[in-house]
């Protein structure tokens, strides 16, 4: 009886939920439509103003132009969270949210009612800092980008994000990685290149499932033992260091730059590693143990440091197919009798296979070494090489 009663009252407030949504939904597209109106005229406005009608003097005019630019940013702005809000209202299900390149300075608060949310793209805005309620409210994300922006700090509830694989935050200011990273366990891919990092803090091997770090250019001097990464297969870490300054009256000057001078402890316990690249460092020496147990590596490249000889355990890494040594120490006779230099740089003159890319070697910048052809490996390969016959050789 209750229930027989109750249909056609829940129908009815069923069909005013449906329309009280839709008046909703037309009042914000009204709103989409009033920003979009203004910013045109602003657009024109600013067309006719580049002119200068009026005839004012230059700096005038230029203060005004620069003020319509202004005026035009803030409208864009303004009715890009116009759309943004019509599509969190319209879609509070979806799962992916693009918002590269709006000129946001700040998150868009809408964005914390997209529960469901996995993956999102901040890239290209000027964002100086997040809002700690942001990451607690997106417990499913599983991709944040926020490559290009101002951040100076990521926020420690970045650990309610306990689903998030990859976290890309290059180019932006930050000056540490807080302990909450480290327990988002599910983490695949971390790229932090170009901030303002001193330090990586220990706990980053408490992410075992960490298939890729990229940390170059920030102002580390060392890093913490990376034994314990087992599933690591790329590792960046070039142009890592500090500037000196000096106090020259009220200002201060940078005189020189103190770089990275080794590889990282433990490295060689990543023995997933594919990919390597410590460029423009000041590495003077290459382990035993490295070459000893990183035998996957496919792409090594230590170009630009201070690499005077190669360990005898160099001949283990049979699987690398880029190899880049230039601008080191080494002499000729540092790199005599390494079979895998001779195999990578006889196949470089030899047309790959299936549409693969060729092998890659350089060994120019070194001592008394400008070119391939100086390199004299004391072995028919090379010969053969010189001879420019390669059709007996068993390296190809």
């Amino acid at each position: 009886m209750s229930a027989a009663g109750a249909g056609p009252s829940g129908a009815a407030s069923s069909r005013k939920s449906r329309g009280g949504r839709k008046k909703r939904a037309r009042g914000e597209s009204k709103i989409v439509m009033l920003y979009q109106q203004t910013v045109a005229e602003k657009r024109t406005e600013l067309m006719l103003q580049r002119e200068n009608p009026s005839g004012k003097d230059e700096a005038t005019h230029n203060a005004e132009i620069r003020e319509l630019r202004l005026e035009l940013e803030a409208a864009r702005l303004q009715l890009a969270n116009a759309i943004l809000a019509d599509k969190v209202n319209e879609h509070r299900d979806m799962q992916s949210l693009d918002l590269k390149s709006y000129g946001y300075p700040d998150v868009p608060e809408s964005i914390s009612a997209l529960t469901n949310l996995t993956e999102l793209d901040l890239s290209y805005n000027t964002v100086r800092e997040l809002d700690p309620a942001l990451f607690s409210s997106l417990p499913r994300l599983q991709t944040f980008r926020m490559v290009q922006n101002e951040l100076i700090e990521l926020p420690e509830t970045i650990k309610f994000c306990t689903e998030l694989d990859e976290l890309d935050l290059r180019w932006n200011f930050l000056g540490d990685v807080p302990d909450g990273l480290f327990l988002c366990k599910r983490l695949t891919k971390l790229l932090l290149s170009y901030n303002q990092l001193a330090e990586l803090p220990q706990g980053v091997t408490e992410l075992k499932a960490l298939q890729v770090l990229k940390l170059d250019v920030n102002r580390m001097m060392s890093l913490p033992s990376l034994k314990g990464l087992d599933s690591l297969q790329v590792l960046a870490m070039s142009r890592l260091g500090n500037y000196e300054e000096r106090k020259s009256g009220i200002k201060r000057e940078r005189t020189h730059r103190r770089k990275f001078n080794m590889l990282p402890p433990g490295i060689e316990a990543c023995t997933s590693l594919t990919e390597l690249y410590a460029v423009n460092n000041q590495i003077k020496e290459l382990p035993e143990a490295v070459c000893e147990k990183l035998t996957r590596l496919t792409k090594l490249h230590l170009n630009g440091n201070r690499l005077a000889t190669l360990p005898q355990s160099f001949t283990n890494l049979v699987r690398l197919r880029e190899c880049d040594l230039s601008r080191n120490r080494l002499t000729k006779q540092a790199l005599q009798g390494f079979s895998n230099i001779r195999a990578i740089m006889t196949s470089l003159f030899t047309p790959p296979h299936g549409g693969e890319k060729p092998p890659f070697f350089s060994i120019e910048g070194n001592v008394g070494i400008d070119e391939l052809e100086d390199l004299n490996t004391n072995n028919d390969a090379q010969d053969d090489l010189d001879n420019g016959d390669l059709s007996d050789s068993s390296d190809v």
